[in-house]
């Protein structure tokens, strides 16, 4: 904590504010006063709310403390920095779904999703996600791209399950229909 301590103090001397704020923030952390750290963090953004980095570290330490409302917030600053950061997308994805807003959840996995075609754990994610709004031919549709990508027999055999079970009320409504 000390070298932080001294940059604070040298920062704080020079009169660059944004840096001051930053190092007794990261001082704090190392000491274990997170709620001092978050509020010299806030201040940072304050002055100067494009370094993603600090964005991050702000919002983790939010959801560390439980302030995961708060902390959404920055995550959706991140996205308006960097539009296909995955991890803010991932964040904000699991955010929405723990709020029970799955249409927002569903959009923050088809942008995760479109940011790396090769994340199988999102997919399936939107699948479930897909069914959970009743979006039965996207979910189908999800589910046909993961089974080409899964290696896992155990997981291949419970996508196969979901998506004969889909089918199934895709017909049965077509039937009665």
């Amino acid at each position: 904590p000390l070298t932080y301590q001294m940059k604070a103090l040298v920062y704080d001397e020079t009169g660059d504010e944004y840096n001051a704020h930053l190092n007794w923030g990261r001082y704090n952390i190392l000491r274990g006063n997170n709620d001092i750290a978050t509020n010299e963090f806030i201040n940072a953004v304050q002055l100067r709310a494009d370094d993603v980095n600090v964005l991050f570290t702000l919002a983790d330490l939010l959801t560390e403390t439980g302030d995961v409302n708060h902390a959404a917030e920055y995550f959706e600053k991140i996205l308006k920095i960097e539009p296909n950061n995955k991890e803010a997308l991932r964040k904000l994805a699991s955010y929405r779904e723990s709020i029970g807003d799955y249409k927002s959840q569903v959009s923050y996995l088809e942008k995760l999703y479109e940011a790396d075609t090769r994340d199988i754990e999102s997919l399936k994610i939107l699948a479930k996600g897909y069914e959970k709004i009743k979006a039965r031919d996207k979910a189908i549709e999800a589910y046909n791209k993961y089974l080409t990508m899964v290696k896992d027999p155990i997981e291949y055999k419970s996508a196969k399950d979901k998506l004969e079970k889909l089918e199934n009320l895709s017909a049965d409504e077509e039937s009665v229909g």
